[in-house]
């Protein structure tokens, strides 16, 4: 299943447009696998057969950027490409003040959707 939401940036995070437009593309397909190819073709309008390591250094860098925002998480599926990840907070979750990464409270931590 498919988990879409609004594919824009967390409040204070900023993105370049390359950025933006790669988290968007992921963020669109929340939960689903997109492959390298398929990221090459559609944020950067590369070809076929095109090498590059372009977006490994963009996925790198907004990993970084939203190392702090709760239930978000871009993950590496190996040989298949890359998935952003919604995570919801356990039952009884206290947000953390300041951007925190972690939960707490509930039952044991960040779950993935």
């Amino acid at each position: 299943m498919t988990t879409t939401f609004s594919p824009l940036p967390p409040p204070g995070v900023r993105f370049t447009r390359k950025e933006r437009e790669l988290f968007e593309a992921l963020a669109g397909h929340a939960n689903c696998v997109l492959s390298r190819r398929y990221l090459l073709r559609s944020v950067w309008g590369y070809r076929e057969g095109t090498r590059t390591r372009t977006v490994d250094v963009h996925i790198r860098r907004l990993r970084k950027k939203l190392e702090k925002e709760p239930g978000l998480r871009i993950c590496t599926v190996f040989r298949k490409g890359y998935v952003m990840e919604t995570v919801e907070p356990p039952a009884g979750a206290i947000r953390p003040a300041g951007g925190s990464a972690a939960w707490s409270g509930g039952a044991g931590g960040v779950r993935s959707a």
